[in-house]
């Protein structure tokens, strides 16, 4: 089976928008189709590595709309390993985001995101937090064979089931 070439940048900063702010064209995703093949699905999933130029991602934004966007960065191997150290789902979701979210932009600005932000944030969406996490741990997730990363065994570590995989939260 041939692979198909990422449409993204794997070295694109993450800028991660959830699914529930408005500033999305609802009209339009309404008239659409969401498959797990549509762009903003693929964007929400992570598979884009959270790159807003990827795949047309930008157009389902209203015109002139604000979104929240949050800037998150990669995980250091430490910090992914502590994250999954953490029994709970819900812990752990909520440390990585604490630890990937730089910054916020756009609609709600915020240079430094810390406990604060993220309980304002839950009292918004309870979701938002784990959604966040989610996304720092998605967004950090070893490059895949369609990204160039170069097969064989090489002996190098195994990567772990993507973190609340299990069905929990």
């Amino acid at each position: 089976m041939a692979l198909r070439p990422p449409q993204h940048r794997a070295d694109a900063p993450g800028r991660y928008i959830h699914g529930s702010d408005d500033a999305w064209d609802a009209e339009r995703l309404e008239r659409e189709k969401l498959s797990d093949q549509h762009p903003l699905a693929r964007y929400l999933s992570g598979a884009t590595r959270y790159d807003l130029d990827a795949e047309g991602v930008r157009a389902y934004l209203r015109d002139g709309a604000q979104p929240v966007v949050f800037v998150l960065r990669r995980l250091t191997h430490q910090e992914y390993i502590d994250c999954l150290d953490i029994d709970r789902t819900h812990a752990r979701m909520v440390k990585a985001a604490l630890l990937g979210v730089v910054r916020v932009e756009g609609a709600l600005v915020c240079d430094k995101f810390g406990k604060q932000e993220l309980e304002q944030l839950h009292e918004i969406n309870r979701d938002i937090p784990i959604d966040l996490g989610l996304a720092v741990m998605r967004y950090g997730r070893p490059m895949d064979a369609a990204e160039g990363k170069r097969s064989g065994s090489g002996g190098g570590a195994t990567s772990p089931a993507e973190p609340g995989s299990d069905g929990s939260r």
